[in-house]
């Protein structure tokens, strides 16, 4: 048993002469204890706690459920005994399981005083998880607003003294019957008898005329689920994500600093500001040199071996404490957390990246040891004006620098004008279910806030779900989605092969839906199909909350989950007698025709042994197809496997074989190629390896025996493993293997994982192998696993997978190729240099080499224009290189003429570009696109610097940084105005 010991802490947070709060039943369980449902009658249990606050026999039935073992009664103590009072706070401690089933998931429940029967619960089962899937504590703090107060609907809102608890009832359950559902609470009678009790009148134990839970802003409650060992200060208050960001230099520094080291970092405050997320990226010192990255020092220059790492705080151009240490050498005693010198973080992380920078992510959480709690700084965080310096920021010191190398302050960027752009999502719906088994009603998909709940076992089903269940129907349930506006996107996917419609054994259907990231309705997916032929058979998430497809700053997580056939579930509203007449997909005349049950949700017993279902071969009249393969309570059958997933560009990578890559000893005389496509959805790798040097012929992959004689270059083992470049890692997707076979055996070929696996001898020797690795495949790791770091590493980056060839000579591996994203090749043109003579010097245009040529062989522009770069041997120097197309990374420049002074050129991008448009019109004339540049400060290419000649009205000269520090030395009539792009610098 993994104890963890966890404390809940009710604080009432309605005003004085607010709302109280009957005594808080709260319990741990599996995610399946549902307290209640909106539009359905509640139980007994639930009732006693709503009208009339007694947790005895709600207690009770959780016990009965088997759900959960471990609930109590949290009562206050202050003001009215056993009451939670406005403004009081009231803990417990618990003991649970982490790896316990039933200490996973929290709920509570508590009625809302004085009232007839007016509560607060969480309806969705799942919604507050308490433990991740490794057992580690997540916790929950949440706020309760007034417009969550729920009416039960089983008692009349009369406000009677007599019949309302808290006032003068005299004994409990006397109130007069609603008979009614779970609904929204509308609030007390205005001017009635709650909200008009001041506290005066005879018998009243307190005032309530605060408590009119439905006024704007007004907080009921607040409900925190944390580990016993943190602060016991209070917690603090729910807010929006706030985002940070700080550029890192020298200039910042209020000492001297150092001018080549850069940084740039993101921070993330959480909802309940009790983490921070950070993610730092350095370039240009040595992280090496004190052991914080493997490897050793990246730099023998000792002077940029960083000592310290710290967040301070002061504001900008103040030097500041140390609030939040992640590394120190010179005061070690601050932390050492990890066995870091003086780290105070335990989920720092360290990565040194390939372009020899390092990246430093992890969480300044409130339980941290840092210097100065988290907490203190939250109030500034989130009252701090978009784009304005916090009093805190990044300090790096090295041993050049001790006072400090880098330095950023912080500074909120939430970009709220910035929405995120729609996420394009697709559904994949495959039928996984044998030859011969259970077919799939189209299936209903919907995006919700985590509200929406399909159904709950034990319960029965709403009129829309009954319709989908029993007949495969999903317009009612759609409309009942609609309605309950806790989503606004829904739809059926529906199969094409085969019986068209249903979804058939074997098939794959997809649909395409936009959604908003940010948007609360976009966040959980849900989904419904019948199971046929059956009476009333379907499968369906029981939790609102199972499938979140965003994080909390909007990254898309997506779902991929099979449903397996102890899933499936009984509608309980139609006897399960196989009758043809009355089974959907048989000869059912019409829908809805079978004998009610009047049941509730259970798991499904199967079909019956023998019964019209298993037994039909496919031979009877009439017959759709075979069911006798449609056992779903056979061990291991899988009806269905659900995917979302974004779509998003293919990703091109490739890879490079030979035995200097790997760890051991390998082959020098092969080598291989290999290029990789990550299709759109993300759920198929096509690729295509070429090897030569090697032979694949021994051991059966191509035909005709043995290339070579020699033993020692058979090729025994073929793989894509997992880990960086230097290291070896597992295995994750097998082509062959005649050690290990056991890896797979399609297309009877030993260890092959592939069943699009084409191998080919070439007519030069070598031997390719093209096919596709897809996330249905019996791969030992997952595709899925590794999509997001295809998508998100930068082009030339390495990925931690790679290929391995192994031989009986290098039985470790003969040649490796680390998979590495493709560079996107960039079409250049290059930019000569025309000097106008007519104006002596200064005057200049950029053309590319069509009308470089154009003006040479002109007589009259060549009189006028002067090329400039040409030499002795006849060739032709660029003044620089540019691009001829639009990409990410570059800006657009424009050419206008001087109307004032005609041939005489300036070159602006897209901002002064309108401008000039706007208010330059009548002095100089656009004559379009003249090529595309990095923008100033990207740091990918060469400056050039902008110059106005005084000697020439609005005339300007672009010179790269040799030229430009000459102009600067020897040219006072040229002012510099600044860098205008970077591009590729050519020597003239």
């Amino acid at each position: 048993m993994a104890e963890t010991q966890v404390t809940v802490t009710i604080q009432n947070l309605a005003p004085e002469s607010g709302t109280f709060l009957t005594p808080f039943w709260v319990g741990f369980h599996d995610g399946d204890f549902d307290t209640f449902d909106r539009r359905r009658t509640i139980t007994p249990g639930l009732e006693r706690i709503v009208e009339d606050g007694d947790t005895a026999q709600f207690s009770e039935e959780f016990l009965t459920s088997r759900d959960g073992t471990v609930e109590v009664t949290i009562a206050g103590g202050e003001g009215l005994e056993g009451i939670i009072d406005p403004g009081e706070t009231v803990t417990s401690t618990f003991t649970l399981d982490s790896e316990a089933d039933t200490s996973q998931f929290f709920s509570y429940a508590s009625m809302v005083i004085p009232s007839n029967d007016a509560f607060i619960a969480n309806e969705d089962s799942r919604a507050f998880r308490l433990f991740d899937e490794e057992g580690n504590f997540i916790g929950t703090d949440f706020i309760l607003e007034g417009n969550r107060v729920l009416d039960a609907g089983t008692e009349v809102n009369d406000e009677l003294a007599e019949n309302t608890a808290f006032f003068s009832q005299a004994t409990p359950n006397t109130g007069e019957d609603e008979n009614g559902v779970v609904g929204g609470h509308p609030g007390f009678i205005e001017d009635g008898r709650i909200l008009s009790e001041d506290g005066t009148t005879e018998g009243a134990p307190a005032a309530f005329n605060n408590a009119d839970f439905t006024a704007e802003g007004y907080q009921v409650a607040r409900i925190t689920v944390s580990l016993d060992e943190r602060s016991e200060e209070p917690p603090l208050p729910l807010a929006n994500v706030e985002r940070i960001i700080s550029i890192l230099d020298g200039e910042q520094e209020v000492e001297e600093g150092d001018a080549n080291a850069t940084g740039t970092s993101a921070l993330t405050l959480s909802t309940t500001g009790d983490s921070l997320r950070y993610s730092l990226t350095v370039s240009g010192l040595d992280f090496g040199a004190s052991g914080l990255i493997e490897g050793g020092a990246q730099t023998e220059d000792t002077s940029d071996d960083v000592t310290r790492l710290q967040i301070n705080n002061a504001p900008s151009g103040e030097n500041g404490d140390v609030v939040f240490s992640l590394f120190d050498t010179v005061e070690a005693e601050l932390g050492n957390v990890l066995e870091i010198p003086g780290n105070q973080d335990e989920d720092l992380n360290v990565t040194a990246n390939s372009d020899g920078s390092v990246t430093l992510t992890g969480v300044w959480e409130e339980t941290d040891p840092a210097s100065t709690a988290l907490s203190e700084f939250v109030g500034e965080i989130r009252g701090g004006a978009e784009d304005e310096d916090l009093n805190l920021y990044w300090n790096v010191h090295t041993e050049e620098f001790p006072a400090g190398a880098i330095r950023g302050q912080l500074a909120v960027n939430n970009e709220e004008d910035n929405p995120p752009e729609p996420a394009e999502v697709i559904v994949t719906i495959e039928n996984l279910a044998p030859e011969g088994g259970t077919f799939l009603t189209p299936f209903w998909v919907g995006f919700h806030d985590g509200g929406f709940d399909t159904y709950d076992r034990r319960r029965l089903i709403t009129s829309g779900l009954e319709s989908l269940v029993e007949d495969g129907d999903t317009a009612a349930f759609s409309n009942e989605f609609t309605a309950n506006q806790d989503g606004a996107i829904d739809g059926t996917i529906g199969g094409s092969d085969g019986i068209d419609g249903p979804i058939d054994p074997g098939e794959t259907a997809t649909a395409t839906f936009t959604l908003d990231s940010q948007a609360d309705t976009s966040q959980f997916f849900s989904y419904a199909s019948m199971v046929i032929p059956s009476n009333d058979a379907f499968i369906s998430n029981g939790g609102p909350r199972d499938f979140r497809l965003f994080d909390e700053i909007g990254n898309f997580i997506g779902a991929d989950f099979i449903v397996g056939g102890s899933q499936v579930l009984d509608g309980g509203t139609e006897v399960n007698d196989e009758l043809a007449e009355n089974t959907a997909f048989f000869s059912q005349a019409e829908p809805n025709t079978g004998e009610d049950e009047n049941g509730v949700v259970t798991f499904h017993p199967g079909f019956i042994e023998d019964g019209r279902i298993l037994s039909e071969d496919g031979t009877t009249e009439g017959a759709l197809a075979a069911f006798n393969n449609a056992d779903f309570t056979t061990e291991g059958y899988q009806l269905a496997r659900v995917t979302v997933s974004a779509i998003d560009d293919p990703v091109n990578i490739i890879s490079t074989l030979d035995g200097e890559q790997e760890v051991e000893a390998g082959d020098s005389d092969a080598t291989g190629t290999s290029t990789l496509t990550l299709n759109d959805t993300g759920n198929a790798l096509e690729y295509s390896l070429t090897v030569s040097g090697l032979d694949f012929g021994a051991n059966g992959l191509i035909e005709g025996g043995a290339q070579t004689e020699d033993t020692s270059d058979d090729v025994t083992r073929l793989h894509i493993n997992n880990a960086p470049p230097g290291e070896n890692g597992d295995v994750v997707f097998s082509l062959f293997d005649a050690v290990a076979p056991e890896f797979g055996d399609v297309l009877d070929i030993p260890g092959n994982q592939d069943e699009d696996l084409t191998v080919t001898a070439n007519d030069d020797g070598s031997v390719t192998l093209t096919g596709v690795w897809e996330r249905t495949d019996p791969s030992s790791a997952a595709l899925n696993e590794f999509v997001s770091d295809m998508r998100n590493t930068d082009a030339g980056e390495e990925l931690d997978l790679y290929w391995n060839v192994r031989t009986e000579e290098f039985p470790a591996g003969a040649i490796r190729g680390q998979l590495m994203l493709e560079e996107e090749e960039i079409e250049t043109t290059e930019l000569f240099r025309f000097r106008n003579t007519t104006f002596g010097s200064g005057s200049y245009i950029y053309v590319n080499e069509q009308e470089r040529d154009a003006i040479r062989n002109n007589p009259d522009l060549n009189q006028i224009f002067e090329l400039e770069g040409e030499q002795e041997d006849g060739t032709i120097n660029a003044a620089f290189t540019a691009s001829a197309n639009p990409g990410e990374d570059f800006i657009a420049q424009y050419r206008f003429q001087n109307n004032l002074s005609p041939g005489n050129y300036l070159y602006a991008g897209e901002s002064e570009r309108e401008r000039i448009n706007q208010d330059f019109a009548n002095e100089f004339t656009e004559e379009g696109l003249a090529f595309y540049a990095y923008e100033a400060g990207s740091g990918q290419g060469a400056e050039f610097t902008r110059f106005q000649n005084e000697d020439i009205p609005s005339t300007y000269l672009f010179a790269g940084e040799s030229e430009s520090a000459s102009i600067r030395e020897n040219f006072p009539n040229f002012i510099e105005e600044g860098v205008a792009f970077e591009a590729i610098e050519v020597e003239m």
